[in-house]
């Protein structure tokens, strides 16, 4: 006789975050209850909470999802050789994540998530930091091997390249994502970096 084979509590952790980007995408991370994920997942409510507790560490594993998938992602670049490369493959690197988790944009700027879980909150500050202080170390391997013009401030171009990339995700998804992510922001990054460049490299 054949039976099915119970599902781990792991794999059942893992298939209520999956719900809960899935339904982040559909409706809005603030608008999903857990009678939803009990739904969307084919689990009883009460289910739910035997693995999560609160609603607040179903969330807090979402976002330790992202994190993970992120720091993944930066550390999987393959070395470049020189500093505008390296910028290239770390914003791509964010633009395929964004790309393959259509919901992330959405789950990490909710001011209901970040209101009601102050963990998630700090969590999206620290990541924040985590991408700015890598850009900005990128920046300055630049200015110090002449790429980059001497003029300008590390972090101040890191924060201007972290605004070329979430204007270009607000686009694409107020676009309903209509067009290729991957290659706009290329094109964002591309002008942003010309305008950071030194004479030599321009030329």
């Amino acid at each position: 006789m054949n039976t099915l084979k119970r599902k781990s509590t792991q794999e059942r952790k893992s298939e209520i975050v999956d719900a809960a980007f899935s339904l982040s995408l559909d409706v809005g991370p603030g608008r999903i209850t857990t009678e939803a994920l009990a739904k969307k997942i084919g689990l009883s409510h009460a289910a739910i909470f035997r693995h999560f507790p609160t609603k607040e560490d179903i969330w807090s594993a979402v976002f330790e999802t992202i994190s993970q998938k992120m720091e993944q992602g930066w550390s999987d670049l393959e070395l470049a050789p020189s500093s505008c490369k390296r910028l290239h493959d770390l914003v791509g690197a964010q633009l395929r994540l964004v790309t393959a988790v259509p919901a992330l944009p959405s789950i990490i700027f909710s001011r209901e998530l970040h209101i009601k879980n102050a963990g998630i909150r700090n969590g999206v500050l620290a990541l924040m930091k985590r991408f700015h202080a890598i850009l900005s170390t990128e920046i300055q391997a630049g200015i110090t091997r002449g790429e980059l013009r001497p003029d300008i401030d590390s972090d101040e171009a890191a924060n201007l390249v972290i605004a070329a990339l979430q204007g270009t995700v607000l686009r694409w998804s107020i676009a309903s994502k209509r067009f290729d992510l991957i290659a706009e922001g290329g094109k964002m990054l591309a002008l942003v970096i010309r305008g950071l460049q030194s004479h030599a490299q321009k030329s």
